[in-house]
Parts: structure tokens; sequence; C-alpha cells
């Protein structure tokens, strides 16, 4: 798969050299190449529905061998350069890397797919807390629609403040709807709430 068939826009050159440097080390060795690799162009475009509904400020970039599982980069918004692992059975778009240069550092160890990372690595201890402190208050001084739709998912899934379960009822419910504004009004409330104390 070459990197330049795919959509970039937004990565830093940092980002783009990491890939590249992973791309290299995929082709140097043939045996564990398809563990985890770089998608398609053609799975790029067909995930770009999820990304666009969910999280509109991520770009997937990798996948492991059944294609369920994906790897994004944010490429825009307080999360920018973070890397988030989406797995097929869970919704959860805390970012659990701090850059794709510390993702591909682990994955030139002995991981075979995603599940290792999310679920045997320490989850969120990769990310400085800079970044979700930030998330927070772009939260409260914005209602930009694209950050408002994964930003309160990633307040829960990271349990800010100890509020992870109260966002998630308030989530959970805001998916029943369809328009967001009351409940996004609470989940202000509750992240301006906490800050007071």
């Amino acid at each position: 798969m070459a990197l330049t068939d795919l959509d970039l826009e937004g990565l830093s050159p940092a980002d783009v050299a990491a890939l590249q440097s992973y791309g290299q080390w995929c082709a140097a060795h043939p045996d564990r190449s398809s563990w985890i690799r770089l998608i398609s162009a053609d799975e790029q475009a067909a995930v770009q529905w999820w990304v666009d509904e969910f999280c509109p400020d991520a770009l997937f970039l990798l996948s492991d061998g059944d294609a369920s599982n994906y790897a994004a980069v944010y490429r825009s918004g307080p999360l920018r350069g973070t890397v988030l692992i989406l797995m097929h059975d869970d919704e959860d778009l805390a970012p659990y890397f701090a850059s794709v240069q510390a993702l591909v550092d682990v994955l030139v160890t002995d991981v075979r797919d995603f599940g290792m990372l999310r679920y045997a690595e320490p989850s969120l201890g990769h990310v400085p807390a800079v970044f979700f402190d930030e998330l927070l208050s772009a939260l409260l001084s914005s209602d930009d629609a694209s950050l408002w739709r994964y930003g309160p998912r990633v307040l829960a899934a990271i349990d800010i403040h100890g509020l992870g379960s109260q966002l998630q009822d308030v989530l959970d419910e805001r998916e029943l709807v369809s328009d967001h504004s009351a409940h996004n009004a609470q989940i202000r409330e509750l992240l301006e709430a906490a800050l007071r104390r």
C-alpha cells in the first residue's frame, strides 16, 4: 500500500514520516506486515461515513488483520496529532497515543493486533493530560458541531473529573434525538460544575 494513495490532509510532516517509517519496516518484515498495516485508499473511503458522522477530526490510517479495528489520528482540534484505536465492538474515541511516532514505536515490537494495545497496554497512559484539558477548555468555549460530536465521548471515556458515567448517561440520551442542543447544554453544565469544585 502506498502512503501517497491515502488522504493525508492535516497530518504533520512528523506524522507522515512516522507512517513512511512504519511502511518501510513492514516491507522489511513481510512475516509481520499483515498484523497491522496501512489501509488502502478504498478502505479509507469506506470508513469515511463513520468518520464524518462521529469523529470528523479523525483520519483513519491503519488496520489490523481482519480490517475491523482501526487507528486514526486526530488531524485538527485540541487533540490534533494524538492517535485513537477504534475497536469494532466499542466506540471509545479517547486517544491512546500522543503521536503517530509513539504508536509506531509500539507497533514494531510484538504487537499483533489493536486488541493487544487496547486491552493489554495501560490505557491513556501514553497521552499527556494537557490534551484532555485543552479539549475540555475548547468544549466550554465553543459551539463547534464537529467538536461536540466527539469531545464529550472522549471526556466520558477518560472519566474526566469523575464524570464518566454522568456524561455517558447524557450521551446515551442524546443519541435518541436529532436536536442535541439540550443535551449539549447538560454536558456543558456538568463540566462547568466540575471545574468550580
